[in-house]
């Protein structure tokens, strides 16, 4: 009985044993199911901050695409406002243009106008000087014409005197 007493003692010695073994184990299982649930709350803290930190990269990115839509906006509005001042720079240089075609045409015609004037001036002139050279002409046909009048009643009276003298000397006695 002693041995069997024994026994049970061993028994009920191994029996605890096995049963601290078994609480032991199941300690370490809930330790490690424990330690899982840890590892797997961890990674769901960097999956949620991956996904956060995806969030934010992608709400920055939009912004970004925002800011870069107003740029083009901007951009675009400016090369309108050149476009339409170069439109204006160009509508303002043809006005002027034509000003200065205007004043050209009208230093053409006030040219030309002087110049009809100064051909008016240049024919009267001329037509004065040929009315001039026709007057000296005229008077110095008329020099010619009393000058040949002259030699003509210089002759005569010569020629009168000859016959005068050849018939004084005609009439004269002979001696």
């Amino acid at each position: 009985m002693e041995q069997m007493a024994l026994l049970d003692q061993m028994a009920i010695l191994a029996l605890l044993e096995l049963m601290e073994q078994m609480a032991l184990l199941e300690q370490m299982e809930q330790m490690a199911l424990l330690e899982q649930m840890e590892q797997m709350a961890l990674l769901d803290q960097m999956a949620i901050l991956a996904l956060l930190e995806q969030m934010a990269l992608l709400e920055q990115m939009e912004q970004m695409a925002l800011l870069d839509q107003m740029a083009i906006l901007a951009l675009l509005e400016l090369m309108e406002q050149m476009a339409l001042l170069e439109q204006m720079e160009q509508m303002a240089l043809l006005e002027q243009m034509e000003q200065m075609a205007h004043l050209d045409q009208m230093a053409i015609l006030a040219l030309l106008e002087k110049m009809e004037q100064m051909a008016i001036l240049a024919l009267r002139e001329q037509m004065e000087q040929m009315a001039l050279q026709e007057k000296m002409a005229v008077l110095e046909q008329m020099d010619i014409l009393d000058l040949v009048d002259h030699q003509d009643m210089v002759a005569k009276k010569s020629m009168e005197e000859n016959i005068s003298h050849i018939t004084r000397e005609q009439m004269r006695p002979e001696k």
